[in-house]
């Protein structure tokens, strides 16, 4: 941990000022420590990462199970390769509505303070760190994230990686002037309530992008519920392992390189007109068999580990999500896009 965040801290229970308590020191940074605050709550600091969870919160406490799980599956995956970087820094710009990499620079180059919540292996913060030399806070609740995300992030001198909870962020009100929680939220007990815990971290006329699961049509629906039912039950090491049938027959069916037209809407089901790749028709309209060939037969695996593990995966409607902006205060739209199985959205405070 980098001695200068401290003053960015707050408790993540009575929100009173955190004053730090040096063990060990390594390469310049706090390998041990306490961060305790006049109340007397205290947070130690293991392996250069603050641990600021509130362990006895109710929603800490339903997110065990997703604790866990992100904490296995990060373990697995714990470093990312050139493609897979490449294709993260794509989605993103996509996410925020930037072209090019000129333009995705320009974006971050005035930032002064950004938030990844939700920030798995710190692909957003090692991004960010280099297109701005603002300070770039990478929080996550599972210790397989946190742990991987320093590891791919400590060279960056703007880069901060804490353990926390979304509902019990450890940060003043209003700092940030760039928040992105991207496939995240749906992955806590509320994602709405979720999504409004961020918001009040968010400066006036500062950005907040989310990317949440969309709802899809009543078949895909249904097989995702009866299978996570089951799935979500499994160990992290046995649902990996029920994973694999799901990942083969994704492999199975993009190898035929079939395409399929569907020659009109069929709203019932939530299916549009037009040509589809067998796999990828079968993959949104009908269940979770995710394969993409630039990705290894693990971590595509990973990908469906992912969906059916978690014991929280909440889908929405644009319309839902549109909607919690509007509340939130929330006019300026820099972007709002969807596709067959997510909603994105940008917007200024």
């Amino acid at each position: 941990m980098k001695k200068n965040i401290v003053k960015f801290l707050s408790c993540p229970v009575c929100r009173k000022k955190l004053k730090l308590e040096v063990k060990k020191r390594q390469n310049g940074e706090i390998r041990e420590g306490i961060l305790k605050c006049e109340k007397g709550h205290r947070y130690p600091i293991v392996n250069f990462i603050p641990r600021l969870i509130v362990g006895a919160a109710k929603e800490y406490m339903s997110q065990r199970q997703i604790k866990k799980s992100f904490s296995s599956k990060w373990k697995m995956w714990p470093q990312f390769n050139g493609w897979f970087k490449r294709f993260f820094d794509e989605w993103f710009m996509k996410k925020i509505g930037i072209k090019n990499k000129r333009d995705f620079a320009k974006y971050f180059a005035n930032k002064k303070m950004m938030l990844d919540a939700g920030t798995g292996l710190g692909t957003k913060v090692e991004t960010m760190c280099k297109l701005s030399k603002g300070e770039v806070f990478g929080v996550d609740l599972a210790e397989g994230s946190v742990e991987a995300a320093y590891k791919n992030t400590k060279k960056y001198p703007n880069a901060h990686i804490i353990q926390a909870d979304i509902f019990s962020l450890p940060f003043k009100k209003g700092i940030f002037d760039f928040i992105v929680s991207d496939g995240v939220l749906h992955h806590t007990p509320n994602t709405k309530r979720a999504f409004f815990k961020l918001i009040s971290y968010l400066r006036k006329r500062g950005d907040i992008a989310i990317h949440v699961y969309k709802k899809m049509g009543p078949m895909r629906e249904f097989t995702d519920d009866f299978i996570r039912n089951y799935s979500s039950k499994l160990t992290p090491e046995q649902c990996y392992k029920f994973c694999q049938p799901f990942t083969k027959l994704g492999k199975s069916l993009d190898e035929m390189k079939v395409e399929i037209k569907v020659p009109e809407d069929i709203p019932l089901l939530g299916i549009k007109k037009g040509p589809y790749p067998l796999q990828r028709f079968i993959y949104y309209a009908m269940f979770q068999c995710f394969w993409n060939p630039n990705l290894s037969f693990k971590d595509n695996n990973l990908v469906n580990f992912d969906w059916f593990n978690p014991e929280f995966a909440w889908r929405h409607t644009p319309e839902e999500v549109k909607g919690w902006f509007r509340k939130a205060g929330l006019r300026k739209i820099k972007r709002f896009i969807t596709n067959p199985s997510g909603v994105s959205m940008m917007a200024t405070k």
